[in-house]
């Protein structure tokens, strides 16, 4: 009795021999490492860079084994690859669900509930209930809903706009697709043959024919539709106003299958009588068919060699075996129903067409249907090399298709390239700010898990130079002296040439940088700054760019007091009772319009920057919504702030409501909260050169005095006083950077060939914010001027040099 009772308190086993149970803690690391390691799986593949996978189908079991699948479709990979992890599993579902819902985007979204989940392991680990990480993601969500929708723009009432924008939407489907160095083409195709649903998101009327061969950009679209089936023998190849019957129903009971059924008969004779009763019926069979009404049978069965030489006897086309997928979308298309079973020809719909003929693709023939009842209908004929090649583009057609159908359903578009993302992220991310508690943790990972789908567009796969860091060092140069200069008499716009003292200024200052190597020059348009420039450009042993001229550059501009002294100016000044150095003589420049060519070129030089070598152009928030590039505010790019106690010239500025587009339509947004200094080392950092000048530089014992092998782009600016004065008055009181001196300094007179440095970073953190830091290195450096070598004189002529 006690070993029955022990036998009955032992443990029953619940699960099948070999089956492991998790629990608990266990459990859920084991879920959180599965949709990590599926979201790394396919993150590669994201974006206009991201890689193909090639797949390898079992080499036992299935038609397909041993077959090879190159893509980088998302939902592609994930059904194809063997999964046992049931949070991975539910990432599979999401995939196919986007799939099969808007057809493109099956990588974002398990990217982005991949790094969702890998937040939510952190956020665990910091003993935050899972149910407060729920309702801050809830929060997160209405949010990142609510921005979204306010974004949204609805083109729909302009066609022309309209169409524009579905273009743009299909190209940026297939700029990750292996279709993207034909994208124009092929976006054209599809927006083509979608607009001719006419606002219907089934896709049954647009057919997609791969045939092996010629380019991809051979392919094409073809209006009406297309079979891949071949009239039969002795049928007409050409019928026009065709009266089409669809059926699905045996046509091969002519002959008795002698393996296939059993009868018993007593001579050869009975069986001759059975065969010619079997033809009876299959006459019978084609008259009822005949009674319909058409020209055109078209059968999803085989049709044998007797019913075909019926429907031959009387001018019928035949085409038989087309499969279900194809007879279907024949019925859609033709308007036609069907039938299995002929015995009531008048509720019977035939479907209807202009005309059917043979035609050839290649080495191919197919039968095509022009002038369908059904006239959106179209067929695009896909060329490629090889058959994963055409497979591969017929799923990228696919979700181009399938996006812009739901378009045409759903107007309303928003910015790709992540600008949505990043919009979205700064939402939620000040959401966060305003919420207290623990779900404002779990609405900023929220806010990450979002960036993170940015980084892997633009970081993780190289889709574009994504530096952590980008410098730019300016150095700006007063134009030499000029006769006017030793006269005492105000040049202003005057175009004057350099006086021979001007020259050796020039020689000087060319001498003093003939090391360091500039990427761009810019200079004044007037003729002492042209000169200067050239001077320096001809002694640099470094450098091989061009001198780009700019009449932002120019003086300013003097009006009457052009061309006499300053003491009259001074005088002209006193009668007017105004201070000589606040006042604008008729028909000059004010101070404020000085500063604002000045600030117009600085913009100018920050954007070439970005665009070149920074690989982020800004935009400012107002010009989003319109889509422009490479408008740089100044305002918005460098934001007042206190200065950093640690500097005594640095300034770093956060930058507030920028949008950074980069070159291929791709929009970035975020909003800094603080200003953040950039730790990256630019060791590694190198500039493009001339190699020949580059060998002089690396073995010259001469050096630049102004060290710039970690900049990636050195600007020489040869301008004018009043410019210079302008700008840096700009950095110092509207920027507030520290210029280490005084402002009444600014006021004085420059000397000619003067130098004044500044040094711009443009940084970005792991989080994708943006700063930038300006950094005034030196003012007004007369050092090349004062002994340079032992023929020279002293060339510091500042008692003389004009405004």
């Amino acid at each position: 009795m006690r070993g029955d009772l022990n036998t009955a308190l032992n443990p029953i086993p619940l699960y099948k021999q070999g089956v492991e149970e998790e629990k608990s803690e266990l459990a859920r690391l084991s879920s959180f490492a599965g949709a990590m390691a599926v979201g790394d799986l396919i993150k590669t593949t994201l974006g206009p860079k991201g890689m193909d996978k090639i797949l390898q189908c079992r080499m036992s079991g299935g038609p397909d084994a041993g077959k090879l699948l190159v893509t980088n479709d998302g939902a592609t990979i994930l059904a194809k690859i063997g999964i046992d992890n049931p949070v991975a599993k539910v990432l599979v579902d999401i995939s196919k669900v986007q799939d099969d819902e808007v057809g493109d985007g099956t990588t974002s979204v398990v990217v982005l509930a991949s790094e969702l989940l890998r937040a939510t392991e952190n956020l665990i680990a910091q003993k935050i209930h899972p149910q407060t990480i729920i309702a801050g993601w809830r929060k997160a969500t209405n949010e990142a809903i609510r921005v979204l929708e306010g974004i949204a723009k609805n083109n729909s009432s302009n066609l022309e706009l309209f169409k524009s924008d579905l273009m743009n939407i299909a190209r940026t489907t297939l700029s990750s697709k292996i279709l993207q160095g034909k994208k124009d083409h092929f976006a054209k195709l599809c927006v083509d043959a979608v607009l001719k649903l006419h606002g219907k998101t089934d896709l049954q009327g647009i057919q997609i024919i791969k045939r092996l061969g010629n380019n991809m950009s051979d392919s094409y679209l073809e209006e009406g539709f297309l079979l891949e089936k071949r009239i039969g023998i002795h049928m007409p190849k050409r019928i026009e106003n065709a009266r089409i019957l669809i059926a699905n129903t045996p046509m091969d009971t002519d002959k008795i299958k002698i393996f296939g059924s059993r009868v018993r008969v007593d001579s050869v004779a009975k069986v001759a009588e059975l065969e010619l009763a079997e033809k009876e019926k299959m006459k019978d069979k084609v008259d009822k068919i005949l009674q319909h009404g058409c020209n055109v049978f078209i059968n999803r069965q085989l049709i044998y060699d007797y019913p075909e030489q019926l429907f031959a006897d009387k001018g019928v086309m035949a085409i038989e075996h087309a499969d279900f997928e194809g007879v279907e979308r024949l019925a859609q298309v033709l308007g036609g129903d069907i039938v299995s079973t002929f015995d009531t020809p008048d509720k019977v719909r035939l479907g209807k067409c202009n005309l059917i003929e043979e035609v050839m693709i290649g080495e191919d023939k197919l039968i095509k249907f022009s002038g369908v009842a059904q006239g959106e209908a179209c067929t695009i004929v896909l060329r490629g090399a090889t058959q994963q090649i055409l497979d591969e583009a017929e799923r990228s057609i696919h979700d181009a298709l399938c996006v812009l159908s739901q378009t045409v359903k759903e107007p309303r578009i928003c910015y790709g390239g992540g600008a949505s993302e990043m919009l979205m992220a700064t939402a939620v991310s000040q959401l966060a700010e305003k919420t207290p508690g623990k779900e404002s943790v779990a609405i900023e990972s929220f806010a990450h898990a979002l960036r993170q789908v940015i980084e892997a567009i633009f970081y993780l796969n190289r889709s574009c130079r994504f530096r952590r860091k980008s410098n730019q060092l300016n150095l700006m140069i007063c134009s030499a002296e000029t006769h006017a200069n030793a006269e005492g008499i105000i040049q202003g716009l005057l175009d004057t040439e350099l006086s021979n003292i001007g020259y050796r200024q020039s020689k000087a200052v060319g001498r003093y940088l003939q090391y360091h190597y500039f990427s761009h020059i810019y200079s004044s348009d007037l003729k002492r700054s042209l000169e200067t420039a050239h001077q320096i450009h001809q002694l640099n042993r470094v450098s091989s760019c061009e001198i780009k001229f700019d009449s932002l550059l120019r003086e300013r501009k003097f009006g009457i007091a052009e061309g006499r002294t300053r003491q009259w100016l001074r005088e002209l000044a006193k009668e007017n009772g105004v201070p000589y150095i606040n006042f604008t003589p008729p028909g000059a420049e004010t101070t404020a319009q000085v500063r604002e060519r000045a600030i117009k070129f600085f913009r100018k030089l920050c954007r070439e920057i970005l665009i070149k070598f920074g690989t982020f152009n800004i935009l400012t928030k107002k010009y989003t919504t319109q889509c422009l590039t490479c408008n740089v505010s100044i305002e918005n790019l460098f934001v007042n702030q206190k200065r950093l106690k640690n500097s005594s010239k640095k300034h770093s500025i956060s930058i507030e409501n920028i949008h950074t587009q980069y070159k291929n339509h791709v929009l970035l947004t975020r909003s800094c909260r603080s200003s953040i200094d950039s730790t990256i080392d630019l060791s590694s950092l190198t500039y493009n050169s001339n190699i020949k000048k580059q060998r002089i530089l690396n073995n010259g014992s001469k050096h630049s005095p102004y060290k710039n092998h970690f900049t990636d782009l050195d600007v020489l600016v040869v301008s004018h006083g009043s410019v210079i004065r302008e700008l840096i008055k700009y950095f110092a009181c509207d920027l507030q950077t520290d210029i280490g001196q005084n402002l009444d300094t600014i006021q004085e007179l420059a000397p000619n060939t003067s130098i004044t440095c500044f040094h711009v970073t443009y940084s970005i953190n792991e989080q994708l914010i943006p700063t930038t830091t300006l950094e005034l290195i030196d003012y007004h450096n007369k050092t090349h001027l004062i002994n340079t070598n032992n023929e020279e004189f002293n060339l510091d002529t500042i008692n003389k040099c004009s405004l």
